[in-house]
């Protein structure tokens, strides 16, 4: 199914908001089918249509160039309430699907600080596609791709060793600036990505004249014990 989104004033994105009202019908079509897979808004919290749509067994999130395109609830008449699988489908160069079995205490993203956030910087940082972000299974990437969490609000990851089956990009870190000697720099150039930073990349790209470069970048980012910070890198892996 794929309801519609639109009511009479305007874009909805709210389940119960779509025509037809799939929450209200749920016990009609399960009675009609064991098996439905219900289309939704890209933006839909998943948290929230898990709760709304009770019998759901497994949520899909689809990327394409890490550009969120479809969120697929797949609802099952015998499905445990609140357990369901978590699984991202990136699709660029090649197809990586990442899935997590989360119980009913761990769906959405968690506000646990774990060991990862406090071991520093390592050689390669890493970004992950917007469908796993999309996940909120902010810890459980970190484990299950060996990875360390810079902060606990930055969801960016850091190991010594590269590891391909990431989906997302990939960086060699090569140094870590404070924004008093990134001002020293007279030319400073690369693309500027901003994680858990108090400024827009715009705002930044203005004021320290930060000229676009195709491998190079700049993360503007907070990395635990060390706060914020700007670090170049150049990129290995894309989308």
């Amino acid at each position: 199914m794929d309801p519609a989104r639109r009511g009479k004033s305007g874009k909805v994105f709210m389940l119960k908001d779509c025509s037809p009202n799939v929450v209200e019908h749920l016990d009609l079509l399960l009675s009609k089918a064991s098996r439905v897979i219900i289309k939704t808004s890209p933006l839909l919290d998943i948290s929230a249509g898990i709760r709304e749509l009770r019998k759901v067994s497994e949520v899909q999130i689809i990327s394409v160039r890490n550009e969120c395109k479809e969120l697929l609830f797949i609802l099952e008449s015998k499905a445990i309430p609140q357990d369901p699988r978590i699984t991202s489908v990136t699709i660029n160069e090649e197809i990586k699907i990442t899935t997590f079995h989360q119980g009913p205490d761990e769906i959405g993203p968690s506000n646990q600080s774990d060991d990862h956030t406090k071991v520093g910087l390592r050689k390669y940082l890493y970004e992950p596609d917007v469908a796993l972000l999309k996940s909120g299974e902010f810890n459980a990437i970190g484990n299950m791709f060996n990875l360390s969490k810079l902060d606990l609000q930055s969801q960016l990851y850091t190991s010594d060793h590269i590891k391909p089956e990431f989906p997302g990009r990939i960086f060699e870190l090569h140094e870590i600036l404070t924004k008093k000697e990134l001002k020293k720099h007279k030319a400073l150039t690369g693309n500027v990505i901003v994680r858990n930073y108090p400024a827009k990349p715009e705002e930044l790209i203005k004021a320290f004249k930060i000229k676009s470069s195709q491998n190079d970048f700049l993360v503007f980012t907070k990395v635990h014990d060390l706060g914020y910070v700007i670090l170049k890198a150049s990129i290995l892996q894309h989308y």
